[in-house]
């Protein structure tokens, strides 16, 4: 039997109820869980760890997740790594561009999307950043 690359995901969720929600939903569904709250760490974590996926919430504390994805962005490795935009935050015309510039996998409105639709996006993500 073929062995299966372990799923590495990493959620970077100020809200901490919200963070320990996904963070069940994601362990159940097999993945490993990285959770941090803040930018400034998410961006050395990263680039540490190499995670399969980030869900990145767009308001945090410090460095906000849109300066969070484009500092990835530079980076070899971040350049590609899937990075899903969660938030309530209304998709206008500053956000918009900033966030089309570093080219998310995906854009979630937190409020109009289920956990299991998250789950959905984010294992599409790393199916299509696989090839496979």
């Amino acid at each position: 039997m073929l062995s299966t690359p372990h799923k590495v995901l990493m959620i970077v969720e100020d809200e901490s109820s919200l963070a320990k929600f996904l963070r069940t939903a994601f362990i159940q569904e097999g993945f490993s869980v990285i959770s941090l709250d803040s930018g400034e760490g998410a961006i050395a974590e990263a680039l540490s760890v190499h995670p399969s996926a980030i869900l990145l919430d767009i308001m945090l504390p410090g460095i906000n997740g849109m300066n969070v994805l484009s500092k990835l962005r530079k980076d070899p490795w971040g350049k590609t790594v899937p990075v899903l935009i969660l938030t309530n935050l209304a998709a206008g015309e500053r956000i918009m561009g900033g966030i089309i510039r570093d080219e998310p996998s995906y854009y979630i409105m937190k409020a109009n999307t289920s956990v299991e639709d998250i789950v959905a996006k984010v294992k599409s993500a790393i199916k299509s950043d696989s090839g496979s």
